[in-house]
């Protein structure tokens, strides 16, 4: 869903961004990990607003960067070994961060940094990073080429640049991306009411970007579900 003026983030106590989102009158918060619920997160503070940009960047960052290089001897002769270098800056907190791994076993690389070089012109290897969504985490998988080629080789990482093993469910796009909801203010004329009252509520479409699969849900003004085959959808006037 994506929102302007109905949305308001807010820095948390831990640096982290939570944004709310005001919807038929109740609220839905979407947390850092790109999740959304009705109930606010324990100890959720809304005294220090912030651009909702830094959220969209917490859940979805851009600013990976990743480099490969070969590991040198102390006589300047390649060993062999390759070593992934992910740099990420944390969009909220702005601190720098490098990770480096084996290429070979994906273990951190805890070498001397000022062993690495360039491959050399018939090495020419890069990564592209698709955002992948696994069982609610999103992680990135990262797409290794030589001289611009896939090679088939890829590589799985936690936001934050960390080595994540994926539990083989994973669909591509970031997991807040996975789903698109669409509200439409509605009234419904409820069954258990001898005078046959309206409720004031909305209809809720949920669009799923892999499958595209549609959901549609009857939703009360407390967004509480109602039973679709007792409720109809009446005019509100």
């Amino acid at each position: 869903m994506s929102c302007s003026s109905c949305c308001i983030c807010f820095k948390q106590a831990d640096g982290t961004v939570v944004k709310r989102s005001e919807i038929d009158g109740a609220f839905v918060y979407f947390l850092p990990n790109g999740s959304r619920t009705t109930t606010a997160p324990a100890n959720f503070a809304n005294d220090n607003p912030v651009d909702c940009s830094l959220y969209e960047n917490q859940v979805a960052p851009a600013d990976h960067e990743m480099q490969i290089f070969c590991v040198e001897d102390a006589n300047g002769d390649a060993t062999g070994v390759r070593v992934m270098t992910i740099s990420h800056v944390d969009p909220v907190t702005k601190e720098p961060s490098i990770k480096r791994y084996n290429m070979a076993d994906m273990s951190e690389w805890t070498g001397d940094p000022a062993t690495l070089a360039n491959c050399g012109t018939d090495d020419q290897l890069e990564s592209d990073p698709v955002f992948m969504c696994d069982g609610g985490t999103t992680f990135i998988r990262w797409v290794l080429k030589e001289k611009g080629q896939p090679t088939g080789d890829t590589y799985d990482t936690t936001l934050a640049g960390a080595a994540y093993t994926a539990s083989g469910n994973e669909v591509p796009h970031a997991c807040n991306e996975q789903v698109v909801y669409d509200y439409e203010s509605a009234c419904f004329r409820d069954p258990s009411d001898i005078d046959n009252l309206k409720v004031a509520g909305s209809i809720k479409r949920s669009t799923n970007l892999v499958t595209g699969a549609v959901t549609i849900e009857y939703l009360d003004d407390a967004g509480n579900v109602l039973d679709m085959n007792a409720y109809k959808k009446v005019p509100c006037c």
